[in-house]
């Protein structure tokens, strides 16, 4: 009885649980979740700072995600989506720049700037959330100069133009900033230094989180009211900035660019050169026939040589570059080397001027040093 007992007993391996509850547990922590829409301060006819490329403008943004740890679940995210503008609504914001100029802003506008100011800093943001454009933003209304008005100290004005004035493109802009953390609090310190790299900016114009202060708390996009539209516009791509979001080329290229030799924050990663080192296996071209000269360059033991590629590592090339860069030299040295060496040749010269400097060279014997130079 006891050996059929041992017979019906039958071992099975118990797969392992202790995977599934630690993915079931990264599953289950909860992720903390700072948002914020950055809008422009002041009205749109005011100038963002235009950064120069030294130092570069990503620096700042490079070094407030330097403590972002992916380890914890953290993510520190910058959107920016752009729509160009039509020239019809450039010259629309040309024109309503000018009215503002002549009579200031009137109308509906200008019954919204005066209620802005009657109920301060923090009514002039309530109004914006509901009426964008609506108040006047932290730097006060717009007040420009038309031609020829007089000063209050009598003397006759030099006309003030706006960045709608000149010929550059324009785009309406919406920027969305989003952190967030596995531990609480660390999202909200990340999202203040996101915001604190935009101040880069600042001149008579600044990026601010849309919403408004109460004092000891910020109602903006991570409250109720604004957070599903938020969450919509990053899922979606849906494009709805507030209509005063309006920036020129020159204000957006520090943004828009990647980071150059000068953003020499840590957490970069490099390319390690653009130009790659030279092959060692390249011949020098010395008047081979079955090589085609490609350019002086240094080698390994740093003397400068004229290289050349085989003709049979070559099946086609292809060259763009700025006028007067050499494009179409190259092109004549690598058609006179073929020549002399027997090859047919085709070259097409829409000036044809290139063509009679070379057909002496075609006419008489050419023998190479070999230092890769024609004598």
């Amino acid at each position: 009885m006891a050996n059929q007992e041992v017979e019906d007993i039958a071992l099975r391996e118990e797969p392992a649980t202790e995977g599934r509850r630690t993915e079931s547990y990264e599953q289950e922590r909860p992720v903390h979740v700072a948002r914020a829409e950055l809008v422009l301060a002041a009205d749109e006819t005011h100038w963002l700072r235009n950064l120069p490329l030294k130092p570069d403008p990503l620096q700042q943004v490079a070094a407030a995600v330097h403590d972002v740890r992916p380890e914890l679940g953290e993510r520190a995210e910058v959107y920016i989506d752009l729509l160009p503008l039509t020239p019809a609504r450039m010259a629309y914001l040309r024109r309503q720049a000018n009215a503002r100029v002549a009579g200031g802003r009137g109308g509906m506008g200008g019954f919204f700037s005066e209620l802005g100011k009657e109920l301060g800093s923090f009514g002039s943001e309530l109004l914006n959330e509901f009426v964008p454009g609506g108040a006047p933003g932290p730097a006060g209304p717009v007040r420009q100069t038309s031609p020829g008005e007089m000063s209050p100290a009598g003397r006759t004005t030099a006309p003030v133009l706006t960045k709608f004035d000149l010929r550059e493109p324009a785009f309406e802009v919406q920027v969305l900033l989003r952190t967030q953390s596995e531990i609480p609090g660390r999202a909200q310190a990340h999202l203040h230094q996101l915001q604190a790299a935009f101040d880069a900016w600042k001149a008579e114009n600044y990026w601010r989180a849309a919403g408004f202060n109460l004092g000891f708390i910020h109602i903006g996009a991570d409250w109720w009211p604004w957070r599903r539209s938020f969450d919509r516009r990053l899922r979606t791509g849906l494009f709805r900035p507030r209509k005063t979001n309006l920036l020129t080329a020159s204000e957006l290229a520090g943004l828009l660019k990647p980071p150059t030799r000068h953003c020499s924050h840590l957490n970069v990663k490099r390319s390690g050169g653009v130009v790659p080192p030279l092959p060692r296996e390249l011949p020098v071209y010395t008047g081979q026939a079955d090589v085609l000269p490609i350019g002086y360059a240094t080698g390994p033991d740093t003397l400068e040589r004229l290289y050349g590629m085989p003709l049979e590592d070559l099946f086609f090339s292809f060259r763009i570059g700025k006028s007067r860069y050499g494009k179409t030299e190259t092109a004549l040295v690598q058609a006179v080397a073929l020549a002399l060496a027997g090859h047919g040749v085709w070259f097409l010269d829409p000036h044809a001027d290139g063509w009679r400097r070379a057909a002496p060279l075609l006419t008489q014997h050419r023998s190479w040093d070999g230092s890769g130079r024609s004598i």
